[in-house]
């Protein structure tokens, strides 16, 4: 995502790196799916 979006959106770095690590821990196919539901959950802050 771009830094932009998240600025303009109100999330700080901090936020996405938490949550780039856990999704990292997600085996497999289900890490894209997990990272939609971050991103998209993110947005609706």
């Amino acid at each position: 995502m771009k830094t932009a979006t998240l600025e303009r959106n109100g999330i700080c770095k901090e936020v996405v790196a938490v949550n780039s690590r856990l999704v990292d821990l997600i085996p497999g196919p289900g890490r894209r799916c997990a990272m939609d539901d971050v991103t998209g959950t993110n947005m609706t802050w």
